[in-house]
């Protein structure tokens, strides 16, 4: 349960960095990243892969590769690692960025000479035409004596893509979908948060637990899985949350009500990353990190 609580806390991290204005980026130096190959020559509608290698990676448990690409002429499909992780990956505009966190208990690192992970892309257009992917950063997050490093490395290195006309002609794409227009997040969660307060006002117990996981659920449902949210939680109502169950949950002996409000708890501290409302009106992203941080550490500190 701890493992699984602190992977929101390095997934949330990530999610906030995206959307920081100015992130800290170092100097390439020790470890050293590479592509596994220079160039591929494909065919129109023919999918390959690139491998992102890692040298003399030290400490990792979580990391973030972020590439760049022409969506004129190629489309990003799935991403994958060899590390056992929680993992996913996000497309912004003509990046993605591939993101994972480690989950096994022992050991807690990875050292060494590794693939970071493997990239699919697929070629759009059935013509004789070149094409470029940039590996632009990595972010390696390094756990050393129990505690957290994070460093940027900016990489600049390419695969360039020679596309051919296939001998055959390859099937007409059907038309995209067009997009699902997401309903506007609502501004605030005062209403929740009350009925969350008459909830706990009498301690948790087997008759009101239920009530309480399902209500952080309806609340984790109002954040859209977008970076384009006009609205998102307010990191001071996700903190209120925090606060009113981690009273409540210290007088809870049984774990598995505890370990379900905390589960459910853990996912609201995430989407609160997510789409941070503070950092689009301003805030710093290092102060919504440092408030998703004491919150994960308030969260936590229920399971000592």
């Amino acid at each position: 349960m701890r493992q699984r609580f602190i992977s929101f806390l390095m997934i949330a991290v990530f999610l906030v960095s995206l959307l920081s204005i100015s992130p800290t980026v170092r100097a390439q130096e020790s470890p050293l990243f590479s592509l596994d190959k220079d160039s591929i020559r494909v065919s129109g509608g023919e999918q390959f892969g690139l491998t992102v290698k890692g040298y003399n990676i030290k400490n990792i448990y979580a990391c973030e590769v972020a590439v760049s690409f022409d969506t004129g002429k190629l489309a990003f499909v799935s991403g994958t690692t060899g590390i056992e992780s929680y993992k996913f990956a996000r497309q912004i505009g003509n990046r993605v960025y591939y993101v994972y966190t480690i989950l096994r208990e022992e050991p807690l690192t990875v050292n060494g000479n590794i693939d970071l992970c493997t990239l699919t892309f697929r070629s759009l257009q059935d013509m004789e035409q070149s094409s470029e992917i940039l590996l632009e950063s990595v972010v390696i997050v390094e756990k050393n004596h129990g505690v957290f490093n994070s460093n940027t490395y900016s990489i600049g290195k390419s695969l360039t893509v020679d596309i051919k006309p296939t001998p055959t002609p390859i099937p007409t794409a059907p038309p995209e979908a067009e997009p699902t227009m997401l309903p506007e997040p609502e501004s605030n969660i005062s209403k929740e948060l009350d009925k969350l307060e008459d909830l706990v006002r009498g301690g948790i117990t087997e008759n009101n637990f239920k009530g309480i996981v399902d209500l952080l659920s309806e609340i984790n449902k109002k954040v859209p899985d977008t970076e384009d949210s006009v609205m998102a939680l307010n990191i001071s109502d996700v903190k209120n949350i925090v606060k009113r169950l981690i009273q409540a949950l210290r007088s809870v002996e049984e774990l598995p009500l505890k370990n379900k409000i905390i589960s459910e708890l853990a996912k609201t501290i995430s989407n609160a990353a997510l789409a941070a409302k503070e950092i689009k009106d301003g805030q710093s992203a290092a102060s919504v990190v440092n408030d998703i941080s004491m919150m994960i550490s308030d969260t936590a500190s229920v399971l000592d």
